[in-house]
């Protein structure tokens, strides 16, 4: 179960941010604000928008879209391995009958 919301303090792009965040959630929200650092950081420097604001929409669009992409491959391989798992119900279904268990 989680604890009841601190208070943590992370930067991104030199700017102070507090939210507040379970503590036993800290640790995976710092490493998440690390990484959205380094996103930032690098479209600052290889992007022609300089504003924070606009750093943070192209990086929010950018999240959004690599979440779509694997949701997108994960139902592409869990539709995979149902049809996978069917055909391999078949087989069994059907060696069984032949066998007559």
């Amino acid at each position: 179960m989680s604890s009841l919301p601190n208070q943590v303090s992370v930067q991104l792009l030199g700017k102070g941010f507090t939210i507040r965040c379970p503590e036993d959630k800290k640790h995976e929200l710092e490493q998440a604000a690390q990484q959205l650092n380094g996103q930032l950081q690098s479209l600052r420097m290889n992007s022609k928008a300089s504003e924070f604001e606009q750093l943070l929409v192209i990086a929010a669009l950018n999240v959004t879209y690599d979440l779509r992409t694997l949701q997108q491959s994960t139902t592409s391989d869990s539709e995979a391995l149902q049809a996978h798992l069917k055909q391999l119900q078949d087989v069994v279904s059907n060696a069984l009958i032949e066998a007559k268990i």
